[in-house]
């Protein structure tokens, strides 16, 4: 068994892909800790290991994608406190990431994008995956991102 040095999660050795025979010297890194969430990018050992480098549900980001997450949190919360109108025509840029997976928004490396919905209050967009989609039970017909799902949850 491995476990991740930074997650602790353990993972056989055996159902690795590829394969791993041996157990690493020094420390040992799942993919999902070792690799930033948005672009793939490697990370250092030091990165990793560091707490504020996590967004989202332990997700990690390199310098340059936390930082474009953080200019983009903060122009939502902006817009959030000028006029509802404003907030309204948001639209999501190339670099804007997904608040709930922190993974990009845009079609990128050829992929193709992904659907992605726009919050009913805050008008923040999400991938359709990730937002809480109004069910047919749901009286409102509302869908939320993770954020203010969360904060209507507070209120009822």
């Amino acid at each position: 068994m491995l476990i991740c040095d930074a997650c602790d999660r353990a993972y056989h050795m055996d159902c690795m892909e590829p394969p791993v025979e041996e157990v690493p010297d020094g420390t040992w890194f799942c993919a999902d800790c070792g690799r930033c969430a948005c672009c793939d990018r490697r990370l250092s050992d030091e990165k990793i290991l560091d707490p504020h480098s996590c967004v989202g549900s332990m997700r990690r980001l390199c310098f340059d994608c936390k930082e474009r997450h953080r200019r983009g949190k903060r122009s939502r919360l902006s817009r959030l406190g000028s006029s509802q109108g404003d907030a309204g025509t948001h639209s999501a840029k190339r670099t804007s990431l997904c608040d709930v997976c922190v993974k990009s928004l845009c079609a990128c490396e050829g992929k193709p994008p992904k659907m992605r919905v726009a919050c009913d209050l805050c008008k923040q967009v999400v991938h359709a995956d990730c937002a809480r989609l109004p069910q047919e039970d749901t009286p409102d017909k509302q869908t939320y991102c993770l954020t203010c799902y969360q904060l209507s949850l507070d209120f009822h």
